[in-house]
């Protein structure tokens, strides 16, 4: 395998001769099995050989993540393999990636044990309660999930009965967290968190008394008065496609058309597959996040075009079917979680403001784009597949110039 990369024989000499040769050779060709690019293979390569020599392996053991993490920081300030290069925190970051995927790959990277929060079957049974009775999407479950599990676990360090703990227990829950940094709007999400938690736990007959009416969240004020989204014109500078685009470019693109255009949340981005568009009619599926609903929409020529590019320029060939997949193997879909920061990142160097920066800024500006447009607030509703016209109202808040047209054609109807 190293033959199929390297051609002076001094490099694959100093490759074949350091330790682990086997173990490294087949991980390169699972890479290639994979699709990743040469261009990936080879730096795996050089950095799976700078591994073997600062962790000191002759033969292939268990290594912890302590161990590669300490490792690559050894690596980040060797000044005899940074000659040309300065290194620093992303040298050690992604040194360790590598190592990490490299020992897991043959099984010797030990995973510590989960730790399960307290009390987990009360947390299991809730979870199971909104996925399954109440249909909540599982990025939402997921969520939830996180919270209450941070919460749970500090809850079970001060009661042996969950049944003990009072109100006061959530204030100072909220407290500690106020006190290691967290933001209102958190504060807000950890309050939503706990009031659906604690109805759940009423109805369940596991508490006697509703705690949710006494959470309360923080008054969250407006940030310099910003608005929650980007203007359209703030938008058409956004999906600006760049002179000289990079694979990594031309894939957020299309990414960036399909939240922008139809106002898609990061979720139904990310779960769409290849089988979902249908080229010869022109139309592609979404498979809503809450309710689970399907909607079909034509494909806008735009949209088209960039996603076309995407497929036959930069996606690699694949046995995952989400349209989006990650650029380096082992290939799986791009995470939603990973288009907030990506979408934050261009917002900031275009020097665009608004108070949201994930996807649902993009989400916001297209429906107060359909306001402007003269849409009714049903046809909004729809088109975002929201479930019912006051779920649209936060749009239509933000939208001053439209709610006044509204109002004298009212006033106008009226005569």
């Amino acid at each position: 395998m190293i033959e199929n990369f390297y051609v002076r024989k001094p490099t694959i000499a100093r490759h074949s001769k350091a330790p682990l040769f086997r173990e490294r050779d087949q991980y390169l060709e699972s890479l290639l099995v994979y699709g990743a690019n040469r261009v990936h293979i080879k730096a795996t390569a050089s950095r799976l050989l700078h591994v073997v020599r600062l962790m000191e392996l002759s033969e292939p053991r268990m290594v912890s993540k302590s161990e590669i993490e300490r490792a690559a920081g050894e690596w980040s300030k060797d000044e005899e393999f940074h000659a040309v290069r300065s290194a620093g925190a992303e040298s050690a970051y992604t040194l360790s990636l590598a190592a990490k995927r490299f020992f897991r790959f043959h099984g010797l990277l030990a995973e510590p044990e989960p730790c399960l929060p307290a009390f987990n079957e009360v947390l299991v049974h809730f979870l199971d309660d909104l996925r399954d009775v109440k249909g909540r999407s599982p990025e939402t479950v997921q969520c939830y999930s996180k919270r209450l599990a941070r919460f749970l676990d500090w809850a079970g360090r001060r009661h042996e009965l969950l049944e003990n703990t009072t109100l006061l227990d959530v204030d100072s829950f909220l407290e500690s967290q106020r006190a290691g940094g967290s933001k209102p709007s958190t504060i807000n999400n950890y309050c939503t968190t706990l009031q659906v938690f604690f109805r759940h736990l009423n109805s369940s007959g596991i508490f006697a008394q509703n705690y949710a009416r006494g959470i309360r969240g923080s008054v969250l004020g407006k940030p310099g008065h910003l608005p929650k989204g980007p203007s359209w014109r703030d938008v058409q500078r956004l999906l600006k496609e760049p002179h000289a685009p990079t694979p990594g470019d031309i894939r957020d693109r299309a990414i960036l058309l399909l939240l922008s255009i139809y106002g898609l949340r990061a979720s139904e981005v990310s779960n769409l597959l290849l089988e979902d568009f249908d080229w010869l009619n022109e139309t592609f599926t979404v498979r809503r996040a809450k309710r689970g609903a399907i909607q079909q929409f034509p494909i806008q020529y735009e949209v088209g075009t960039a996603i076309v590019k995407y497929l036959k320029a930069v996606r690699p060939a694949c046995s995952c079917r989400h349209l989006f997949v990650t650029r380096y193997a082992p290939f799986r879909r791009v995470d939603p979680t990973a288009l907030r920061p990506m979408l934050s990142r261009k917002l900031q160097a275009l020097s665009i403001r608004s108070e949201h920066s994930g996807p649902h800024a993009l989400r916001h500006a297209c429906a107060t784009q359909l306001l402007h447009r003269g849409f009714s607030l049903r046809d909004i509703a729809d088109f975002l597949g929201h479930r019912g016209i006051s779920s649209v109202g936060i749009y239509a808040k933000h939208d001053m110039r439209s709610l006044r047209q509204v109002a004298a054609f009212s006033m106008a109807a009226v005569r």
